[in-house]
């Protein structure tokens, strides 16, 4: 399934974003639609929607997108609120509702800035902050997600890329999940670098991984097995 994530669209659900989530199959929208359900409506009616409320939104969205949701999609358990947080900073509400469900993927918004990492204390599960779709707030960047989740994999994750592109900042994937499912190819997956694990789909004992390098790209230091700083020899 390809799925478009949006939050914190604060009543904006404009022709640029219409245009990049056109492709997907299904909308996720992490809370604060604003415009109450007017906003949330026209969304559901450009694309099926799966939202949460968020705090920002008032008690007549609320009846519809609830404050969380868990959900299972292509094999990957999904878990989704507004306020959530990032390993080790978690909201409380957040981390008793990750502890109970134990996802694969939580999706928050809130913060306003864009953000995929990984959780190794739980797993490796995935965290995915979409950033703000809308105009109000700190943000000076509108920013939105859009990836495949299929066979309990995620892959073909975008715009986070092409942002880094226009900044001409290098991209590091993390590929834990997908290297050894699908095939890697940096050019389309718009990366410098791809990181990956060997216990997970290679089926490798724990402890290894491994870095796939674009050509030309200098890297000053490499962190191997979490000791530190070490040169290539």
């Amino acid at each position: 399934m390809y799925i478009g994530l949006i939050s914190d669209t604060h009543g904006v659900f404009d022709d640029r974003f219409k245009e990049f989530l056109e492709p997907v199959d299904q909308i996720w929208h992490a809370g604060d639609f604003g415009g109450g359900m007017d906003l949330a409506a026209k969304i559901a009616e450009f694309k099926p929607l799966v939202g949460v409320a968020g705090n920002c939104d008032n008690h007549s969205l609320r009846f519809e997108h609830p404050l969380h949701r868990f959900f299972e999609c292509e094999g990957m358990k999904v878990l989704m609120t507004h306020v959530g947080g990032y390993p080790g900073r978690y909201d409380p509400r957040a981390r008793k509702l990750i502890d109970h469900y134990r996802p694969d993927i939580f999706v928050c918004g809130h913060s306003h800035i864009l953000k995929v990492v990984r959780d190794p204390g739980r797993n490796d599960m995935l965290v995915i902050n979409p950033g703000a779709a809308g105009i109000q707030g700190f943000h000076n960047v509108r920013t939105a997600l859009r990836f495949r989740i299929e066979n309990g994999n995620i892959t073909d994750m975008e715009f986070v890329t092409n942002i880094a592109r226009r900044y001409k900042l290098p991209v590091i994937t993390d590929g834990s999940q997908t290297a050894g499912a699908a095939d890697i190819n940096l050019e389309t997956l718009g990366v410098q670098v791809y990181c990956f694990s060997g216990h997970r789909k290679l089926m490798g004992p724990y402890g290894i991984g491994g870095l796939i390098i674009k050509d030309g790209v200098q890297l000053d230091e490499k962190l191997l097995s979490g000791i530190g700083p070490v040169s290539p020899e």
